[in-house]
């Protein structure tokens, strides 16, 4: 999470966090979860806290947010980063941090795992904000195999 940290200091606050909640071993209720505003501080806070959920668990997807600079960085379930709005300042954070443009390939098959050893930290995100929670879109929605 620390490409994601060094990438939201492009987002201006407030920041919103989206958590995508697709899929779950403790029975939480799926969905889109909607943070209050958050300034950056906030959002550097709670990426370092679940740093391991996001990167060794694949149950949910994180997107942080910016009206101005409209600007969108997605984490999502294989590790991938994706970034809208201001792209020229991204690719400035990606170089400088030694990564180059190539081609992505997500391995086919390949499996999800959704680790019991991450449950708790599920808990803990989902008590951690107020949350604003709809539901899932059809492209969010998972298959587990626990």
């Amino acid at each position: 999470m620390a490409m994601v940290s060094s990438l939201a200091a492009l987002l201006a606050p407030p920041i919103a966090a989206l958590w995508v909640l697709h899929t779950t071993r403790i029975g939480r209720d799926l969905g889109r979860h909607q943070s209050p505003p958050l300034s950056l501080p906030e959002v550097r806070d709670l990426l370092g806290e679940f740093a391991g959920f996001f990167e060794n668990d694949a149950r949910s997807d994180l997107w942080l947010h910016s009206r101005a600079p409209e600007a969108t960085i997605v984490y999502e379930r294989h590790g991938l980063i994706y970034v809208y709005g201001p792209l020229d300042a991204a690719r400035a954070v990606l170089e400088a941090a030694g990564l180059r443009e190539g081609p992505v390939a997500i391995p086919s098959p390949h499996e999800h795992h959704y680790r019991a050893e991450y449950d708790e930290a599920e808990r803990a995100l989902a008590s951690r904000y107020d949350w604003t929670i709809t539901p899932l879109r059809a492209e969010d929605e998972q298959i587990p195999t626990v």
